[in-house]
């Protein structure tokens, strides 16, 4: 039986457009190496600035798009870089009467990044993520914290939440339901049955363990990430800051960026795309009602690498789709999982698309 209502979009299509760049998103490069020597001190540092947000640029070029697209755009003037950059950050310096080194960092307009690169004909991945919801488990005299009191980590996280980026960090409320939902071990050991129920009810597809360990003496924080989707784990990295004894909030607050930083790139990296060139994949979905079919719709319109898709046929338990895209089939299934949408085989030459169980 056909869904009378949604009748008139069997002969229609609806078109996924990813949302253009936040104008307030920001991409940052840290760790760049500068060593200048000038007349003078003054003049070195100017010079050593003005060197980093150059090889600065060219690195967050790269995070968007592949290096022979950087290669190709015109050449930039010092005032014309300069006014790509929101800010810069002074890691580290060493200076003397006319040399200047050391390590710095900039971030960059992504808007501006982006219109520079469409300048020149070339496309740039800006569509926002998903949230991800964030678990952070301190790790202090053996015991591992994540909801009370004593958990400076998650305190750190909630006094200076990441702003500016393309993925959107969120904290757990931390009430009875969410300590009885999971505890700091299960949190670290990985329980993905526990782990989804959580983001099921924040109605995330996506969860962060981060496990931190600040060192009491040197006030250096070293941290783990463990990245959770609907599947299960989908990737880990391990960082450290250095740290100040007298100021322990200051290297949790540096954590906390870099972290952010990092997870940035990584979602820039994999909804980057190295063809342009459209390709088509039909696809059965499953629906149990006119509202998880405009659920389906929402989340179709937000996929990064989806150019249009139109409705073959609609009825009341079933929807066949034709999926345009652009990237790989691999890519795609990311994508679309990064928007809790399950895309599968079905074994006879058949795909299927799935609504996860995501609460909307």
């Amino acid at each position: 039986m056909i869904l009378r209502a949604a009748l008139g979009l069997m002969l229609c299509l609806f078109i996924a457009i990813p949302a253009s760049a936040d104008s307030g998103a920001l991409i940052a490069v840290r760790g760049i190496d500068v060593d200048v020597t000038a007349g003078n001190a003054v003049d070195a540092r100017e010079q050593a600035i003005l060197e980093g947000q150059r090889k600065g640029l060219r690195q967050a070029l790269l995070m968007l798009t592949p290096a022979e697209n950087v290669d190709r755009l015109p050449a930039l003037s010092d005032s014309q870089i300069t006014d790509l950059v929101a800010d810069y950050e002074v890691e580290s310096e060493q200076t003397s009467t006319v040399r200047y080194i050391g390590k710095l960092a900039f971030r960059y307009r992504l808007d501006a990044l982006s219109s520079l690169l469409q300048q020149s004909g070339t496309a740039a991945t800006t569509t926002p993520s998903p949230p991800v919801l964030v678990l952070p488990v301190l790790s202090s005299g053996g015991k591992n914290l994540l909801w009370g009191e004593g958990n400076a980590w998650r305190d750190a996280w909630s006094a200076h939440p990441p702003t500016g980026g393309l993925v959107e960090l969120s904290l757990p409320k931390g009430d009875a339901a969410d300590a009885s939902a999971i505890t700091a071990d299960q949190a670290v050991g990985g329980d993905i049955a526990r782990i989804q129920s959580l983001a099921g009810h924040y109605g995330v597809g996506d969860v962060a363990v981060i496990v931190a360990q600040q060192d009491a003496a040197s006030g250096a924080v070293t941290f783990s990430v463990t990245r959770y989707g609907m599947t299960g784990p989908t990737g880990t990295f391990q960082d450290q800051v250095a740290g100040d004894p007298a100021n322990p909030e200051a290297a949790y607050n540096q954590a906390i960026d870099r972290i952010a930083d990092r997870l940035q790139q990584d979602w820039i990296a994999q909804n980057r795309v190295a063809s342009s060139v459209e390709q088509h994949l039909t696809v059965d979905a499953s629906i149990s009602g006119l509202a998880q079919w405009a659920e389906l719709r929402r989340r179709l319109a937000s996929v990064a690498t989806l150019r249009r898709v139109d409705v073959i046929y609609l009825m009341q338990s079933r929807a066949q789709l034709d999926l345009t895209f652009i990237g790989d089939r691999d890519q795609l299934t990311r994508s679309l999982q990064q928007r809790a949408l399950l895309l599968r085989d079905s074994g006879d030459g058949h795909a299927t698309l799935e609504l996860a169980a995501v609460q909307p």
